[in-house]
């Protein structure tokens, strides 16, 4: 239910980055920013893991071109604060959002969404979905691997394992209040404590503490790149770029798929201001010609045959599923469409 009228109500989303991600941030918070109605009044809270003073003036000159009524603030994060907790890829600013419900103490709900995807949908429309009966409104991850990791675990610790409530951590709508009172940033450091070989970090304890204590939303909001479908994109939706980082594919494995062009097509358009310069900025010529045409080849099911027969023989088998999964197809007259769209809001349009 609607708690207030979404015009007089400031929507609190926070943003997790260090200076490595900036390029995701920047590309999170302005799809964001570019999709709210120009009178809603928006507050983004970056948890800042790093990121350098002039590169976030450039982060926050960027989102205030976008939109008139947005309001920025870094809350530091300490990464040494959580030094006992198991790291997930690396480093362990995953745990940044359980500082929220201190860092935010007069903020009732707040919107947490990871820095590697594309809103493709006004934030009002989940924004109006809050709940104060509930901790947190979330979204099934789906991904087969991810659930499959994650039932071996639950089994063998004895804990029952149902994927179709199982959830991604990336986007989550909190009920800070809630979390609060019932404690459960408390409840996931206690976890992760007795449990350090969780699979996926603070995700793994969300769904053990919380699995009764949330709603799941329509899988539209938070929709993996890699699962994408092309019937995916005729309304909106959301892009989580999980495992698919847009401008990190140096692998030669690592390919330019529609969702991937797209990211680089909205950077272009409301970030940089001009057309190539995003893949530009991220790849040399040989790469963008070399991975785009690989994609587009292996949309033919006779090549893709022969190319993975060759990959098999050359010991390289193992790659094939990772090329399966950029072949999501958005097509041609889909993105042209979104594009279109994207400078008609620039210009001042609906």
């Amino acid at each position: 239910p609607l708690i207030c009228p979404l015009h007089m109500d400031t929507i609190h989303i926070a943003l997790p980055s260090d200076e490595n991600y900036v390029p995701g941030l920047t590309v999170t918070a302005a799809s964001i920013a570019l999709h709210a109605d120009p009178a809603t009044a928006l507050h983004l809270h970056v948890l800042d893991g790093g990121i350098q003073a002039a590169t976030f003036d450039r982060f926050a000159a960027a989102i205030r071109r976008l939109h008139p009524r947005v309001e920025l603030t870094r809350h530091r994060v300490d990464e040494a604060g959580f030094a006992n907790l198991p790291p997930w890829s690396g480093n362990r600013m995953t745990y940044a959002r359980l500082m929220l419900p201190q860092a935010l103490p007069e903020v009732e709900f707040v919107i947490y969404s990871d820095t590697d995807m594309l809103w493709l949908a006004p934030v009002e429309d989940l924004w109006a979905r809050r709940d104060p009966e509930k901790i947190a409104l979330v979204v099934r991850d789906g991904h087969p691997r991810t659930e499959a990791r994650e039932a071996d675990w639950f089994a063998r610790h004895g804990l029952a394992f149902d994927p179709e409530r199982y959830f991604c951590a990336g986007l989550l709508l909190l009920n800070l209040k809630r979390m609060r009172e019932e404690q459960v940033v408390e409840q996931t450091l206690a976890f992760l404590a007795e449990h350090p070989d969780c699979q996926f970090a603070d995700q793994t304890a969300f769904n053990v503490l919380l699995r009764d204590r949330v709603t799941h939303l329509p899988r539209s909001w938070q929709v993996l790149t890699r699962l994408a479908r092309r019937e995916d994109f005729d309304a909106p939706v959301v892009l989580h770029f999980g495992g698919d980082i847009p401008w990190k594919r140096h692998g030669w494995w690592s390919l330019l798929s529609d969702p991937v062009m797209l990211w680089h097509r909205f950077n272009d358009v409301a970030v940089l201001g001009g057309r190539g310069r995003s893949l530009s900025r991220y790849f040399t010529r040989g790469q963008r010609f070399n991975k785009r045409a690989l994609c587009l080849a292996l949309d033919n099911a006779l090549f893709r045959r022969l190319f993975y027969g060759l990959c098999r023989l050359t010991g390289r088998g193992a790659y094939c599923p990772a090329f399966d999964e950029t072949l999501a197809r958005i097509g041609y007259r889909s993105m042209r469409r979104l594009v279109r769209r994207w400078r008609l809001r620039l210009d001042g349009g609906s």
